[in-house]
């Protein structure tokens, strides 16, 4: 399937084979879930600067950067793949962990490892802290070596912050859309009243916003992986960012620019990606263009597709092409996604998860700022992920989901339990009942 902000941004007019092949994207991140989840097995190669375990990368003990590589690259090439794909499934994905415990010195191991290996596209969902002279070298440094760096703005509400308030990388805001999650979820607390579009998009409440911000991206509801094999529903900036990235992989892959005046690898070829992502965005009519950049990217537009083309079956399972079904069936998911959902509502019997896993309570004392907190209550050259505002993973008792199920059925993506969370399944058979 192709989450909501897949479609937002035009992923589903884009030919199958447009993959992202031949481009190498780095996640600084808190690793991936590589060996368990199901869309994540062709992320990879990796490496920890926090632990000296070669295979450390793999073990995400917050999901944060295993719900980042999903957006991205998640997905198997091929007709048989299973769950929610990501923009580019066949660029080569390096994971490089910095969390937790991340503190600028590792942000600069990480930027040199992309520099000595040659990568594309970094995408950055981190920040905070002061800002800093090294970092920012290492920015530079990486533009000039041809490396697009794509930075999450931050999810204090207030000012960008560090890194995304550098003029050398893509600063990218969160927003939502009305309609793409129950509107009774926490999700819809995330709008900001009197900030909406004529299409029922708005700025996400907790999104850092200024003079910086270069585009938006979908960042409210977003259904991606989390360890070990299951799904969540989350929101922020760090979610909004590879979306950004995954579209700037597949441009780098397949726009004839970078096959031919700018396949060099050096500042001019970074700066026709950003203008090219920037010529393909749509203005969304906030009255507040600090909070939206030029606007939402569309990835359809950027590489000169004509969206009156029958879109191809980006999102198909075994065959069958994605169509209102199919997106009926994801909205469906989300709303079993939701707390409302978790607390018994929407057509789900019995109890679901009681307490809160030990990842959420990383993110709940993670050294960034959430909500109303001020980053200068960090301490200085410390650095953090941008913590998501919601986690909804699959709830117990999710197969009794009849209306789910059916839509699922329908659109040929079919659910099955695994390891105690809701998976979809590779080949058809025949649904739970």
């Amino acid at each position: 399937m192709l989450g909501w902000g897949q479609r937002a941004m035009g992923l589903d007019l884009v030919p199958r084979s447009f993959d992202g092949t031949g481009i190498k994207v780095a996640i600084i991140d808190s690793g991936a879930a590589q060996p368990t989840h199901r869309n994540l097995h062709l992320t990879g190669p990796g490496l920890s600067v926090v632990s000296n375990d070669p295979k450390a990368w793999t073990n995400d003990t917050i999901g944060h950067g295993s719900h980042c590589a999903g957006v991205i690259a998640g997905g198997p090439v091929g007709g048989n793949s299973a769950g929610i794909r990501g923009f580019a499934p066949a660029a080569e994905v390096h994971i490089i962990q910095i969390f937790p415990g991340g503190q600028f010195s590792s942000l600069i191991q990480a930027l040199d490892y992309c520099i000595a290996t040659g990568i594309d596209v970094a995408n950055l969902s981190l920040g905070g802290g002061e800002p800093s002279q090294i970092v920012e070298e290492r920015l530079i440094k990486a533009k000039q070596m041809g490396i697009a760096c794509v930075v999450a703005a931050g999810n204090s509400g207030g000012a960008v912050q560090f890194p995304a308030s550098t003029p050398h990388v893509l600063a990218v805001s969160a927003i939502g859309k009305w309609g793409e999650f129950p509107p009774a979820s926490f999700h819809a607390t995330q709008a900001i009243e009197g900030f909406e579009s004529a299409d029922g998009y708005f700025p996400a409440k907790f999104s850092c916003f200024g003079p910086e911000v270069d585009v938006c991206a979908p960042g409210v509801a977003i259904i991606s992986s989390l360890p070990a094999d299951g799904f969540a529903a989350w929101d922020g900036t760090s979610m909004a960012a590879p979306h950004v990235t995954g579209m700037a992989a597949l441009i780098l892959a397949h726009h004839p620019d970078f096959q031919g005046p700018y396949q060099a690898r050096d500042e001019r070829r970074v700066e026709q990606l950003f203008s090219i992502i920037k010529r393909s965005a749509t203005p969304i009519a906030f009255g507040d263009p600090n909070r939206t950049g030029v606007g939402l990217p569309n990835i359809a537009r950027a590489l000169g597709i004509d969206t009156a083309l029958q879109a191809q079956p980006l999102a198909a399972v075994n065959g069958l092409p994605i169509g209102p079904e199919a997106v009926q069936a994801f909205r469906k998911l989300l709303q079993a996604l939701s707390p409302a959902a978790r607390d018994g509502a929407n057509g789900l019997d019995g109890p679901v998860r009681s307490a809160p896993t030990s990842s959420e309570k990383l993110w709940q004392n993670a050294p960034v700022a959430r909500g109303p907190a001020r980053t200068s209550d960090m301490a200085p050259q410390s650095l953090g992920f941008f913590p998501p505002h919601i986690q909804s993973d699959y709830p117990n008792g999710f197969d009794q989901f009849a209306a789910f199920r059916e839509a699922l059925r329908r659109s040929g993506i079919l659910q099955t339990r695994r390891q105690g969370t809701v998976g979809l399944q590779d080949t058809p058979q025949q649904a739970p009942v």
